[in-house]
């Protein structure tokens, strides 16, 4: 993956595309944490049912080093995985209609609690995630390979 520093900045801005084997899944999920995630602790997961959103994250949670066990929040609209050193929050969004929805459940104490946060089904909050973020969209490309679309998202993004 190419990337670059943006001017003045911490994060890294990045506009790119992988094609790869669902084996190489765990290569990724390590390259994504050895790059810091380009800067951003905030990472939001688009794709369709099946894509892989929650196995990438599964992925990223062990990557960071975390030895939970992951699985969708899909009801309990967000789990933590923790150490002493760090914190995850898995959000999923999937259930939730309106932006309101998301403000009583509490996401903004999320969104700014600096700990890495990824986030499946945005769609419904993106007018409020903190920019720079870091988009990832999944797309199927057959049984076992997947399209990885990583892109940063700032405030001059559309």
């Amino acid at each position: 993956m190419q990337y670059e520093k943006a001017q003045n900045s911490e994060s890294v801005l990045i506009d790119s595309t992988l094609e790869y084997e669902l084996n190489y899944i765990d290569h990724i999920a390590k390259h994504l944490v050895d790059s810091e995630f380009y800067g951003h602790n905030i990472c939001v997961l688009k794709g369709e049912l099946g894509a892989g959103k929650t196995a990438l994250v599964k992925t990223l949670v062990k990557a960071l080093g975390l030895s939970a066990e992951v699985s969708s929040p899909t009801f309990s609209l967000v789990n933590e995985y923790s150490s002493d050193a760090i914190a995850v929050y898995h959000i999923d969004l999937y259930r939730l209609d309106n932006i309101e929805e998301a403000l009583e459940m509490g996401i903004e104490d999320y969104l700014h609690s600096g700990n890495w946060i990824f986030i499946e089904w945005p769609e419904v909050i993106e007018t409020i995630i903190p920019k720079p973020y870091l988009s990832i969209l999944l797309e199927n490309s057959g049984t076992s390979r997947r399209i990885m679309h990583v892109r940063t998202i700032t405030k001059e993004s559309k």
